[in-house]
């Protein structure tokens, strides 16, 4: 469980207890490896930037499970994340 809480990522673990992750937050995501993996994949900086495409995707497909919202609050939140830059920014005082 990553909980988010006044601007600091905490990671807890439940392993498989839901009743302890939904006593922590009211809204959580639930996938395995192969959905971790695409995620990770679809999170590149540059042009071709994919990662709230491919949540939604696996969302719809029921690869990532939504507990306690909504697929829509779900992106909601990773959208109030910075992308990573297109590019590399110079280094100053080169």
């Amino acid at each position: 469980m990553l909980r988010v809480r006044r601007g600091v990522a905490e990671l807890i673990s439940t392993g498989s207890e839901r009743k302890d992750v939904n006593a922590i937050s009211q809204l959580s995501i639930e996938m395995d490896k192969a959905a971790e993996s695409a995620l990770i994949h679809a999170d590149v900086a540059g042009k071709d930037y994919q990662f709230n495409k491919k949540l939604a995707e696996l969302m719809a497909g029921g690869a990532v499970k939504v507990h306690g919202g909504t697929p829509v609050e779900v992106l909601s939140f990773f959208n109030l994340f910075d992308r990573l830059p297109e590019t590399m920014p110079s280094l100053a005082g080169r």
